[in-house]
């Protein structure tokens, strides 16, 4: 959750529609996202150094066989 605040703080957002997204979480999903946010967030720093939040669909389409080839689907 502090990850999606400070994206929608990088994004230029008001106060007032930063909690209004954020209450929009439900408690399932934050943890639902939880494990893959981190495996995306370590990926990008690894391997390009990109912001997570503003990645380009070529970091996103090389992200992705690397979770295929860990067993996810």
């Amino acid at each position: 959750m502090a990850s999606v605040s400070r994206g929608y703080q990088m994004a230029d957002m008001s106060e007032k529609s930063r909690e209004i997204l954020l209450v929009a979480w439900r408690k399932n999903t934050a943890s639902a996202y939880s494990c893959a946010w981190s495996k995306w967030c370590s990926w990008c720093s690894q391997r390009f150094n990109v912001k997570p939040l503003s990645p380009s669909l070529t970091h996103i389409l090389d992200f992705l066989p690397t979770q295929f080839h860990e067993g996810k689907e």
